[in-house]
Order: structure tokens, then C-alpha cells, then sequence
């Protein structure tokens, strides 16, 4: 049969559509025309008929690096950091720690509490979740963000401010009886509420920018050290900050500048550069903040250089952004609109993901230096960072709106450009970049991650096959080893089965899909511990009396591994059992991203059994510990 759209495939072709994909279920999976014609159109390109797609051949030649590329691009090799040692270090959601000095959430001093800690244990870093600014007031996902250039002052230690000492107003504020009992409910809480506590902190940074800008005003070094970070950070910040104070502006749920008036949707209009002039100390205010998250950010930064913590921080970039965020409204050219960012049925999902995320248009990657604006800013003050669905550097999975994730297809990226930016900011910010490499992953991918010198993203509940857990030697030395990850329930949960009853109670695992998921988590159960005595871990007859034994075998077993890097969750230190996400799930059926740790910072640093823990993990991967 001939081809009935010969001229569009041949377009698609050219754009870095790609013709298909092998799944998982090692079948190929071909892209539709009308997939094709979606994802041009995303891409500003018309091909709704043949006479359409014959004349953007003619007209319009995009230049898309073919996945690959990249070969003399090399990241800075962890070796550099850390010499030749196998280390390992403590990974955290900061936003649901509970300590006795927070306001309820996580924030930049329990950050700096935390690779103290570390320090003492002889870890090598402490990763948390994105920390980028949120998209809604009420969700706390760090995985879709409104911005990818710019951070969340929610993690602000508020005290710690340095206008706070010398503010009565604020230190009025904070010390009044109905805001301790504010605050303490909010400590006392088993799940955070976003939208009140950002208030909480709103409240009391906003008049600790009225008095920095009175000092300012009179020469301080403080005043000059905004105005250099204004300079370095220039239009993006300006931006950013005039999004943040129109939304403010508009109401509280004004989160998607898609629905505001149509006079504020374009950044560059005459009535935002008006309402930029009238407001300007609202827009400074949004800038303010972003200069103090830094700072303190920068705190600890030398925090972990003094504890001889040598990889600090190590921070995460999410894939991508919401679509009505502040990111597609100050960089528009930036991303393809009426598409979004997913991944295709794999054996985790069978229905495929749609992530709901704006994907960037790979033909105008470096149109506003966006890329190189995300990538230096996440490695700013971090000396390792986690690449979220790592693939999208090669090719991402696009999903026409409104449409399941079966008909998306794969869009090529230009590799070489993006793993150029990486490495050169890698090498300039000291920052070794390890790969979420979990998926659907394109032929030769890991192999590439080798040539870039990206660290690859090993985790225990995936490395299973024919119902036997692979054993050490099959975990690659190039690595990050972890038991799971922020999508997975904690070692407690796996081994009890919670993240299966919430994903029963929210509906979606069903009938007999319930069944099979409830008869293999037994079959991964039995394999566990087996790989757990093959390797010497525990004993011959040994079956895990709680889940806190389960968690340290666990943790020795990864330990074992040759990877390179080895990270231990706190919730898994802890105790835990709920995962803080769970993946399809709405916040309307479970309350994803907004569990607290039980136990609390000081109470993990006193138990000796998570003592023992972290000295047996010290001696397994032969670094010294100090208790």
C-alpha cells in the first residue's frame, strides 16, 4: 500500500519525529499521522495537509542533532571530588522534615543540620527533591514546578534572615501568642499544608524586606550585594519576580497565567512593563526573596566545605515545568504548546504516564540561553546533581493534549548542545551530574552516560529478574545505587505492601491487577531476602523480625555494590512506611508530596539503632566515621 502522507513523514522526519519506538513489551510501536501532524503544529509548523507540509519543507530547515553526539563532552568525573574511595551519603525530602526549630516544613538550616550530620558519619553528601518554585499554592510536587530557573522561599529558614535580628516588627510578629500556636500546629501536623504556610512565612518575610529596603536605601552591604545579584541575574529574575507579583496581584489560585486577563500574558506588553513601574517594590520584594534563598543556599555550601562533606549538596532537576508556570511565560519561544511531556506503557505503568509538563522545542533550545540558565542555576552551591529523566536529552516522549499517552511519539533533542551545557557547567561549577536513567531508554543510552561521564542511577526494587534480585557485582561502578526512590514507598512499605492499599484505595489497581501486583510483591519478597543471604548479608535461616532489620540488611547489601555512589534514604533510616508520591494519583484521591517524617531530625541523630546503621554502611564502604 502506498504511503498517503509521504510529505508529512518526511517533515516529521526532518523535525526529530521519531518513526517509533520498541517498548518494553519489545514490540514496536509506530507513530500515527495524526500524532505527527499534533506534534508539528506544537512545534509551529503547519502540515495539515500534504500542499502544508510540502511548503515547510521548502520554507523551513530545523537542524536537530540525531540522538547521539556528544562524545568529546565530559562531565567533571566524581573521582576528581572524591578521589577513588566508594562513598555514600543520606538522600531527604527536605520539605517533610520535622525539627524542633522549623515551621513545619523542611527548610535551608535543616539542610545545613543534616550535612553536619553527615560530616560526623563520614557521608559524602546529602541529596534532596527539587527545591524550584512551586506551581501551586497547594501542591507541594517538586517534580512540576512553575519555574525550573528560580526556587521556592517556602525552604527559607525565616529567622535566619539577617534583617531579623535587628527587626523588632518581625520578631514581634513571630513571638505573638496566636502565631507560636500557628506555627506549632503546624510542627504537631502528620501532612503539610502548603498554602497556609507559605502565608506564615509571607507574613513575616514581607516585613523583613520593608526594613533591608530601608537599610539599603543607606548604603549597606547588604543593599550592594542584591544589586550584584539583580545584575548577574538580569532579565530572568526581572521576570520571574513580575510573574510572581501578578499572580499575587490577580488572587491566590492565579497559578496558570493561561486564565489571567489577556492585557498581562505577554511578558514584553505594555500593560506588564506598566504594572512592572506601578508595583516595582511588590516585584523587588519576589526578587528579594530569590536573593536570600541563595545566600542561604550559600550557607551551606561552606557548611559542608567546613564538615568535609566533599560533594555537599546534592540537588535534583526536574524534566520539565507546568505549562501555565512562570517559565513558559517569561521564555514562550522556549516551548511547544498544546503537547506535554509523558512516558510510554512500560512495566510500571501500563497505560503509559502523562506528566503534564511543557516540553522545550528542541529547535530553539538556545533561542534566550534558557537550558544553560536551568542547568547553572540547579548546580550553583551543589557539588552533585541528579538529572531527572536523563533520556530527554536525547528524546522526549510528547503526548498530544487531551489524548492517553498510547499515541505519543518520540521527538529527537539536539544532544551534542545539551550535553555540552552540562558538561561545561559541570567543570565550572565543580558539580558531578548522575542520570535518572529509569525507563524506557533509548538503544546505546547507557553506554553514552559512560562517554559523558554522567553517573548512571541504580535502584533495588528495579534490578529484578525471573524473580531473583540481582546481586551486587551487577550494579555498574559508575553509579548511584539507592534502594528506591521518591516514586517508590519506603523499604517498610515495599515489604508490607502499603504503596499497593493506596494505590487500591485511590482506585488504581484493580481487580485482577490487584491480585497480580499483591502475588508479585510476595514473589519479590522471598527473592529479597534470598539475595540478602546469597551475599552473606544475613544469615542462612534469617526472615526479617520488622522492617527496621529488613532496612539495615538492605542498606549493607547496596553498600556492598561497586557503585561509586550509595544513598540512604532518611525515610528508610526512619522507619517510614508511606511513599510521599504515588504516581497517576490526583491529590483529590491521596495526598502526595505532603507527608511528614514521624520521627524527627534530633530524634534520628540520637538512635542508636540508626547509629549503628550509618557506621556499618561507613565500614562497608571503607570511609571513617566519627560518630
Amino acid at each position: 500500500m502506498s504511503d498517503p502522507r509521504p510529505r508529512l513523514r518526511e517533515l516529521s522526519d526532518r523535525c526529530g519525529i521519531l518513526a517509533g519506538y520498541e517498548g518494553t513489551d519489545q514490540r514496536w510501536h509506530e507513530t500515527s499521522d495524526p500524532t505527527r501532524e499534533t506534534l508539528l503544529q506544537a512545534m509551529a509548523i503547519d502540515a495539515s495537509s500534504e500542499e502544508a507540509a510540502e511548503r515547510a519543507l521548502r520554507e523551513w530547515s530545523p537542524a536537530v542533532a540525531p540522538p547521539g553526539g556528544g562524545d568529546e563532552l565530559s562531565c567533571l568525573p566524581v573521582a576528581e571530588v572524591v578521589g577513588d574511595r566508594r562513598v555514600y551519603g543520606l538522600a531527604a525530602n527536605l520539605y517533610t522534615v520535622r525539627g524542633a526549630r522549623n515551621w513545619g516544613v523542611g527548610d535551608l538550616t535543616d539542610l545545613a543540620g543534616l550535612i553536619e550530620w553527615a560530616g560526623r558519619c563520614g557521608a559524602a553528601f546529602v541529596g534532596i527533591n527539587p527545591i524550584q518554585a512551586r506551581n501551586d499554592r497547594d501542591d507541594g510536587n517538586p517534580y512540576y514546578p512553575s519555574s525550573r530557573l528560580y526556587r521556592d522561599p517556602i525552604y527559607l529558614d525565616v529567622e535566619a534572615i539577617p534583617e531579623f535580628a535587628a527587626c523588632g516588627e518581625a520578631r514581634a510578629q513571630v513571638s505573638a501568642v496566636g502565631f507560636q500556636d500557628r506555627i506549632a500546629r503546624h510542627r504537631a501536623e502528620e501532612h503539610l499544608q502548603w498554602r497556609d504556610l507559605a502565608e506564615i512565612k509571607d507574613a513575616v518575610t514581607g516585613t523583613l524586606y520593608r526594613r533591608f529596603a530601608a537599610d539599603r536605601d543607606g548604603g549597606s552591604e547588604r543593599g550592594l550585594a542584591f544589586a550584584s545579584y539583580l545584575h548577574r541575574e538580569g532579565t530572568a529574575l526581572r521576570d520571574f519576580a513580575t510573574h510572581s507579583a501578578i499572580a499575587e496581584h490577580i488572587g491566590p489560585d492565579a497559578c496558570d497565567w493561561r486564565s489571567w486577563p489577556s492585557e498581562f500574558r505577554r511578558r514584553d506588553g505594555a500593560a506588564v512593563e506598566a504594572f512592572r513601574r506601578a508595583r516595582a517594590d511588590r516585584v523587588e520584594y519576589f526578587a528579594f526573596l530569590q536573593f536570600e534563598v541563595d545566600r542561604q543556599l550559600g550557607r551551606v555550601a561552606e557548611v559542608a566545605r567546613v564538615a568535609n562533606v566533599p560533594l555537599g549538596i546534592f540537588g535534583d532537576i526536574p524534566v520539565g515545568c507546568a505549562p501555565g508556570g512562570a517559565d513558559t511565560w517569561s521564555h514562550p519561544g522556549a516551548f511547544a504548546a498544546g503537547v506535554s511531556l509523558g512516558a510510554p506503557p512500560d512495566a510500571y505503568t501500563s497505560l503509559g504516564q502523562d506528566w503534564g509538563l511543557a516540553p522545550l522545542r528542541p529547535h530553539a533550545l538556545d533561542a534566550d540561553g534558557y537550558w544553560r540558565g536551568v542547568v547553572e542555576r540547579a548546580m550553583r552551591h551543589c557539588g552533585a546533581i541528579r538529572l531527572d529523566h536523563a533520556m530527554g536529552v536525547v528524546r522526549q516522549f510528547w503526548i498530544p493534549a487531551g489524548a492517553p499517552p498510547l499515541t505519543g511519539a518520540y521527538v529527537a533533542y539536539p544532544t551534542a548542545a545539551m550535553v555540552g551545557v552540562l558538561a561545561a557547567e559541570s567543570r565550572r561549577n565543580r558539580c558531578v551530574v548522575v542520570a535518572e536513567d529509569l525507563g524506557t531508554v533509548p538503544h546505546d543510552f547507557r553506554h553514552s552516560l559512560k562517554r559523558w561521564g554522567m553517573l548512571r542511577n541504580q535502584i533495588v526494587y528495579f534490578e529484578r529478574s525471573d524473580d531473583r534480585f540481582r546481586g551486587p557485582h551487577a550494579y555498574d561502578v559508575e553509579a548511584l545505587a539507592a534502594a528506591n526512590n521518591h516514586d517508590l514507598p519506603p523499604i517498610a512499605g515495599y515489604w508490607d505492601g502499603d504503596d499497593l492499599r493506596m494505590r487500591q484505595s485511590a482506585r488504581l489497581l484493580v481487580g485482577d491487577a490487584a491480585d497480580a501486583a499483591w502475588a508479585d510483591r510476595e514473589r519479590a519478597r522471598g527473592a529479597l531476602v534470598a539475595a540478602l543471604r546469597d551475599e552473606g548479608v544475613v544469615a542462612g535461616d534469617w526472615w526479617p523480625a520488622d522492617p527496621g532489620v529488613l532496612a539495615a540488611a538492605v542498606h549493607a547489601f547496596v553498600a556492598s555494590t561497586p557503585s561509586r555512589l550509595v544513598a540512604l534514604s532518611l525515610d528508610d533510616l526512619a522507619g517510614e512506611h508511606l511513599p510521599v508520591n504515588i504516581p497517576g494519583a490526583s491529590p483529590a484521591q491521596l495526598p502526595s508530596w505532603r507527608r511528614r517524617m514521624r520521627a524527627s531530625i534530633e530524634e534520628l541523630q540520637a538512635s542508636s539503632n540508626v547509629r549503628e546503621t550509618l557506621a556499618r554502611i561507613a565500614d562497608v564502604r571503607g570511609v571513617p566515621s566519627v560518630g
